[in-house]
């Protein structure tokens, strides 16, 4: 009885092991992949600013979305 105890206790901790390794890797995926799509973000915005005689709304749009993008970069960055 003691050896099946013991067995299904590491059996149960294994499998806690297990799951916290895979919500890890795929937490570090979901960051990865978000960080990209941000930085795609910001040089898109960055090169639409660099657009000469851009109109002012436009301009302020999507600076706006730039500067959105950047808090998301450091909240990402924060979460690391």
């Amino acid at each position: 009885m003691d050896r099946i105890l013991r067995a299904l206790r590491a059996a149960m901790h294994r499998r806690k092991r297990e799951l916290l390794l895979a919500r890890r890797g795929a937490q570090q995926e979901l960051q990865n992949e978000l960080k990209g799509t941000l930085t795609a973000l910001l040089l898109s915005c960055e090169m639409t600013l660099r657009v000469p005689n851009l109109q002012g709304i436009a301009e302020a749009k999507v600076r706006a979305v730039y500067e959105l993008a950047q808090q998301m970069r450091l909240k990402l960055d924060a979460a690391t």
